[in-house]
């Protein structure tokens, strides 16, 4: 299991000078701006959204590919970054949240906090 999560992005600029960013690995991820920085800002946003829709609907979390020349990696935040990681350990165990909780010796509430994309 992987546990950098850093992803190529594409930053390219359409006919209207909007910044349009999209992940390769995620082609459900896209977002853009007028302005470079906000499209910067954005991406990691948009990526940190992207995994957390994937955790929330259960689905597969891609590896990062390499970079090409023409992408820029953008790094996931640590918060979501640390839910990816207890994600995919807990699927390649077959761990169910309450697992979870008798592990940690938690309730099942909290194991559900510590599972939970949307929840600091």
């Amino acid at each position: 299991m992987r546990t950098d999560y850093i992803y190529p992005a594409i930053f390219e600029q359409d006919e209207d000078g909007t910044y349009v960013v999209s992940f390769p690995d995620l082609p459900e991820a896209l977002t853009g701006s007028d302005n470079i920085e906000e499209a910067i800002d954005l991406a990691e946003d948009c990526l940190a959204e992207a995994l957390a829709t994937r955790i929330v609907e259960r689905e597969e979390i891609p590896q990062p590919s390499p970079a090409a020349d023409d992408q820029a990696l953008v790094t996931c935040p640590a918060r979501i970054a640390l839910k990816v990681a207890i994600y995919q350990g807990m699927s390649e165990q077959k761990m169910t949240k309450v697992k979870l909780a008798e592990l940690l010796e938690v309730n099942e509430k909290e194991a559900r906090r510590i599972t939970d994309p949307h929840y600091n």
